[in-house]
């Protein structure tokens, strides 16, 4: 899926390339790239509903500066497997008001954003991650690779955050139960405060290496 524009009828305000709401929808060992919209996404928007990724890349992002890949809202589940993103202006995943999103062996790469360079989370009730990277992305305020806010339970296994700018790698705030576990944090260019800025009730930290 390559080159497209997403516009309304005047051709000045385009939201999303594909948008799911109230059905279910499966993309796998495909291609998203080089395609744009006004806002919002510039690839997939789901809400009320389930969507499942298995090898897809999403690349290059031609939309405006804060775009982002994949946006979800209203109650969406959203599963990530074995996929690849990378080289966008915007945060490449976007979750608000989202029941459960779950990421699988799946890299991040070069994504910028102004609040969480990769993923930015607001009222997420649950977000679970497992064996993902995450390798030079940046956000302009906090948190380079991921922005949680007033997110009821995040679990992050078996991952590693690489080249981390000063900005640090994960900021949450208003986390109710935060695990990490098995996970690696390395080239922080951090200089005065650690990787992680949270603001948790309940915590879990397992044999990571910071």
């Amino acid at each position: 899926i390559s080159g497209n524009r997403a516009e309304n009828d005047d051709k000045t305000v385009g939201e999303y390339l594909m948008r799911s709401l109230g059905c279910p929808l499966t993309i796998t060992n495909s291609v998203i790239r080089n395609n744009s919209a006004i806002r919002k996404s510039s690839g997939i928007s789901i809400g009320s509903s389930t969507l499942t990724l298995v090898n897809v890349t999403f690349s290059t992002d031609k939309g405006l500066k804060f775009n982002t890949f994949l946006f979800g809202s209203a109650d969406a589940i959203v599963k990530v497997e074995n996929s690849r993103i990378e080289d966008t202006q915007g945060n490449a995943f976007k979750f608000t008001n989202s029941k459960l999103v779950t990421i699988k062996e799946t890299q991040f790469t070069k994504c910028r954003g102004r609040r969480g360079g990769a993923i930015l989370l607001e009222s997420v009730s649950s977000f679970e991650m497992v064996s993902a990277t995450f390798s030079d992305n940046a956000a302009e305020s906090f948190g380079a690779d991921i922005y949680a806010l007033n997110t009821s339970e995040i679990k992050i296994l078996d991952s590693k955050f690489l080249n981390i700018n000063e900005n640090g790698s994960i900021y949450a705030k208003g986390v109710q139960s935060f695990t990490l576990e098995e996970t690696i944090f390395r080239h922080s260019k951090k200089e005065s405060d650690s990787n992680l800025d949270i603001d948790f009730d309940d915590h879990d930290w397992k044999n990571g290496e910071f």
